[in-house]
């Protein structure tokens, strides 16, 4: 699926109050790749003018599935330049836990922030987490 195609899925709708910073997202999962991998997916941000509509998630994620990813790295970055455009947040954070069951390793978690002019809020760097005590 092509770029645009796949950020049409992103329906937003008027933020409520435009006036007060606060903190929203949504959550979602799905198949990573062939062998049925797990893959979930929390986007956290501070809107601007927009706010995602809550069943957008759903089908925008049901595309993703449809497409190949070589790694957990390309999912977040997608995801993370998809929500930037549409959603123009003042703040955005996008967690992928990629679910490892065959593996002691228990699960990869990436988190990627991304957000536009607010100085109030910390832009933190990429970091990945690969221990088995979670974050």
């Amino acid at each position: 699926m092509e770029r645009l195609q796949r950020r049409a899925l992103l329906d937003t709708a008027s933020n409520p109050d435009g006036s007060i910073d606060y903190v929203t997202g949504v959550e979602g999962i799905f198949s990573f790749d062939d062998d049925g991998t797990c893959a979930s997916v929390i986007v956290r941000y501070v809107p601007d003018r927009l706010i995602l509509k809550p069943n957008t998630v759903e089908d925008y994620l049901s595309a993703l599935e449809s497409a190949h990813w070589e790694t957990i790295e390309e999912v977040a970055v997608t995801l993370l330049g998809d929500l930037r455009n549409e959603l123009v947040a003042r703040w955005l954070q996008v967690t992928v836990k990629l679910c490892l069951t065959s593996a002691p390793l228990g699960h990869l978690s990436l988190f990627l922030n991304g957000g536009f002019g607010s100085s109030r809020f910390d832009v933190k760097p990429l970091v990945v987490d690969g221990s088995s005590g979670g974050f």
